[in-house]
């Protein structure tokens, strides 16, 4: 259904001209694909903030994922913060591939103002990775010291094994 079908249902005209042509706009713009990555972002960020029930339960317009329980990492002992980073850096270099060529130039659909965009993301993820990258590397560290540590533990006697995990977890809950 079109916006204008929709408007013309109405019995009070509720929508201005204005944001009947606007909608009508963006939503040309997403049919012929010339909305920059920037500008699906937004719109979608908007979209899901201001609209929450509408969207719930679907596919999550910031991160292109279906969000359930089940695909929440639990950002636990599992959880492994170099993969995160290795898969943000993949997403650049696709997204690097598609804009610019091998020698830097800008592939044709696209334009300055998304090679701009694309150079921006880049440096957001170089200035990150810079600033966290110890952090990252600890985190990773102390994620194999906690495994290393469980798998330890579980080739002793069940009884050392209990008080082990006992007192891990009242110590884990302190934290919480």
């Amino acid at each position: 259904m079109a916006i204008r079908d929709f408007e013309n249902q109405l019995e009070v005209n509720a929508l201005s001209k204005e944001l009947v042509y606007a909608v009508n706009q963006i939503m040309e713009a997403a049919e012929t694909q010339v909305l920059s990555h920037q500008q699906v972002q937004l719109l979608a960020e908007r979209l899901t903030d201001y609209y929450p029930d509408y969207f719930k339960n679907t596919t999550s317009a910031r991160s292109g994922v279906a969000t359930t329980s089940e695909d929440d990492p639990g950002y636990g002992a599992h959880f492994d913060i170099s993969n995160e980073v290795n898969e943000q850096i993949k997403a650049v270099r696709a997204l690097r591939s598609l804009v610019m060529d091998d020698s830097g130039n800008i592939n044709e659909g696209y334009t300055a103002r998304d090679a701009k965009e694309l150079i921006g993301s880049s440096n957001t993820l170089l200035g990150s990775l810079m600033k966290f990258h110890d952090k990252i590397i600890n985190q990773n560290r102390m994620r194999l010291i906690e495994q290393a540590t469980i798998e330890a533990v579980k080739t002793l006697p069940e009884e050392q094994q209990e008080l082990f995990f006992t007192k891990l977890q009242s110590g884990l809950d302190a934290i919480a």
